[in-house]
C-alpha cells in the first residue's frame, strides 16, 4: 500500500486566457466590407450587361418591325394644272384653282405658203393644242405656229415675203399680242363678293368698265356676268372692249372664269365644221 505521504502535491490546473487582439477584428470588417462591395459590383456587373442585351435585342426587334409597316399614303392635293386625256378627240384641262374645261386635242393652224413670188399664211396644219399660263392669266394655243418673214419691195413696187418662220410657242411668245394663230385667252381668280369681281373686271379691262347683270346659268351657283362700258368711243374709252367675252362666277366657290373669245372663231372644227369656243365654255365644271 502506498504512502499517501509520498503522493506529489497537485497544482490545480489554470485556464488558458484567449490572446486579446483587438487588430484582428477591424481586419474582419475590412475583409466583409471589401468582399461585400465586391459581391455588388459583380452583380451591378451581370444585371448592367443583361439590361444592356435586352436594350439591344428590343431596338433590333422594333427596327425589323418599322422596317416592314408600309407607310400610309396620304393624298397629295393638286397644285398644279394639268391636261390629261379624256377620249380620242379632247383632253379635260383641270386648273389648279378648282375647276376644269374639256378641250379638243387638235386644232387648225394657217400655214406658210408662197403666192405669186410672196409668202402669206393660208390653209390650215393640224397640231396638238397646249396650255401656257402664268399667273392669273392662261392661254391655249397650238404648239407651235408660222408667221411670215423678210419683207421687201420689188423693183415693181410691189411689197412681198420672202421667208417663213416656225415657231414654238410659249406664253411669253403669245403675250405679245400679235399672235398670227389661233389661241383662247382665260382669267381666273378667287373672287369673295361683287365688290371684289367689279374690281378685278376694272384690273383687266378699264377703270371705266363696271359690273352688270349677273344671270344664273344652267350650273347650280354659277352666273353669267355682263360687263358694262362706260360708252365712250374706243379712242377715248377707259373700258375699251371690242370682242366677244364671256364670264362665269360661281357664288358658292368663290372663282371667276373669264373667257376673251375674240372676234372671229378661235378653235375651228375641219371634222365637223364646227367652231369649238362656245363648247370649250360651256364644259366649264367648278370642283
Amino acid at each position: 500500500m502506498e504512502n499517501i505521504n509520498q503522493i506529489p502535491n497537485l497544482q490545480p490546473i489554470q485556464p488558458v486566457e484567449p490572446i486579446k487582439n483587438p487588430n484582428v477584428f477591424k481586419y474582419l470588417f475590412f475583409i466583409s466590407i471589401f468582399v461585400l462591395l465586391g459581391v455588388i459590383i459583380g452583380f451591378y456587373y451581370i444585371l448592367n450587361n443583361k439590361i444592356a442585351k435586352l436594350s439591344e435585342e428590343k431596338t433590333s426587334e422594333v427596327v425589323t418591325t418599322q422596317e416592314n409597316i408600309q407607310p400610309t399614303v396620304k393624298p397629295t392635293i393638286n397644285q398644279e394644272s394639268t391636261l390629261t386625256s379624256l377620249n380620242t378627240n379632247n383632253n379635260l384641262y383641270t386648273n389648279k384653282l378648282g375647276f376644269s374645261l374639256t378641250l379638243p386635242k387638235i386644232i387648225s393652224i394657217p400655214i406658210c405658203q408662197k403666192n405669186e413670188g410672196s409668202y402669206g399664211l393660208g390653209g390650215n396644219e393640224e397640231v396638238s393644242l397646249n396650255l401656257f399660263e402664268k399667273g392669273d392669266t392662261i392661254y391655249f394655243a397650238g404648239e407651235y405656229f408660222y408667221n411670215v418673214t423678210g419683207g421687201e419691195n420689188t423693183p415693181e413696187g410691189n411689197f412681198i415675203w420672202t421667208g417663213c418662220q416656225k415657231t414654238t410657242n410659249t406664253f411669253e411668245e403669245i403675250n405679245k399680242g400679235n399672235f398670227p394663230s389661233s389661241r383662247m385667252k382665260i382669267y381666273v381668280t378667287n373672287i369673295k363678293d361683287d365688290s371684289e369681281l367689279e374690281q378685278f373686271i376694272k384690273s383687266k379691262y378699264g377703270s371705266g368698265c363696271q359690273l352688270g347683270e349677273k344671270t344664273q346659268s344652267t350650273t347650280t351657283g354659277t352666273f353669267d356676268v355682263k360687263i358694262l362700258s362706260d360708252g365712250k368711243g374706243l379712242d377715248e374709252s377707259l373700258c375699251p372692249i371690242n370682242f366677244a367675252i364671256k364670264t362665269k362666277y360661281n357664288q358658292n366657290k368663290g372663282k371667276l372664269v373669264i373667257f376673251e373669245l375674240g372676234q372671229a372663231c378661235n378653235f375651228y372644227n375641219e371634222t365637223n365644221k364646227n367652231c369649238d369656243d362656245l363648247d370649250i365654255v360651256n364644259s366649264l365644271k367648278f370642283n
